[in-house]
């Protein structure tokens, strides 16, 4: 894999190994990784990223676990916690993005498996150790976009090999959800099949300006009404010029496809509106025609 710069250029060797909907590129130093990076944007969307959510994030920490005689222990995660039980001290009530501690993690976790909402974690590290000597045989640091990184132990490469397979399994699911979402024209009418993703409250003004703000710097956004209580925008994704619409109204918040949307762009539009307000729930269309 090479990589051409403006002033030097770099030869490395990456051992690509291919699994069932995917590939992974194992790396042995960070460098590599961020060599990597810059090479993946670039070959965008040939490459894209995974792009994993909470529910996702949650079940593949879990099922690092390999057996009874091991048990997982959260180091800590980044990412946006509303409930204030598990916020760290100082913190005030309401939506807050922090660093979180070993314990906190773990209520964190354990709020995305009792399915509650408002949640968004970018990172979560954990380590699985062994009952019997309390010995960590395996420490991970998996990031939203499907970054893994492991010390283990000799003998525990397959549960390493799990995780990333795991990853792109969730990643390849959603995407088949995202498939559902288009914007077709029939005859002489436009079908439209939104997502729309659904909170348990109804979206603060000051939560939609955040909104306003990411989007303006992370796509090519034309912002038609901001405020309370409504919010509509139309977004183009710096990459692939994929376009959307997107509307707040009270709890929900609606995308629907314009123009030459790809799965990759969707994902990315969606990680802005869930990393200012955590996740909702994702309420995906059943066919192309359903609106």
């Amino acid at each position: 894999m090479e990589y051409k710069g403006r002033i030097r250029r770099r030869t490395v060797s990456i051992p690509l190994l291919h699994v069932p909907d995917g590939w992974i590129l194992l790396f042995t130093n960070k460098a590599e990784v961020k060599l990597v990076r810059v090479l993946t944007k670039r070959l965008y969307p040939w490459i894209p990223r995974a792009h994993l959510i909470n529910y996702a994030i949650e079940e593949l920490v879990r099922r690092m676990v390999p057996s009874q005689n091991f048990y997982m222990k959260p180091v800590g995660c980044d990412g946006i916690t509303p409930p204030i039980e598990v916020l760290p001290e100082g913190r005030s009530k309401g939506t807050t993005r922090a660093r979180l501690s070993g314990p906190q993690t773990e209520r964190i976790l354990d709020l995305i498996r009792e399915e509650v909402y408002n949640l968004w974690i970018d990172n979560v590290e954990f380590e699985i150790r062994e009952k019997r000597t309390d010995e960590a045989v395996i420490r991970a640091f998996l990031t939203r976009d499907g970054l893994c990184q492991v010390e283990t132990k000799p003998g525990a490469f397959d549960t390493f090999m799990k995780l990333l397979e795991g990853v792109i399994a969730s990643g390849r699911a959603r995407e088949i959800k995202f498939s559902h979402m288009d914007r077709r024209i029939v005859g002489n009418e436009v079908r439209i099949s939104p997502v729309r993703v659904k909170y348990e409250q109804p979206i603060e003004t000051f939560q939609i300006r955040m909104i306003a703000r990411d989007l303006t710097q992370r796509t090519i956004t034309s912002v038609v009404h901001a405020g309370n209580p409504y919010f509509l925008a139309i977004a183009q994704d710096f990459l692939d010029r994929s376009t959307f619409s997107v509307a707040i109204i009270e709890d929900t918040v609606t995308v629907i496809p314009i123009k030459q949307n790809s799965d990759a762009a969707f994902a990315r539009l969606l990680d802005i509106v869930y990393g200012n307000i955590g996740e909702g729930k994702e309420i995906f269309p059943a066919s192309p025609y359903e609106a």
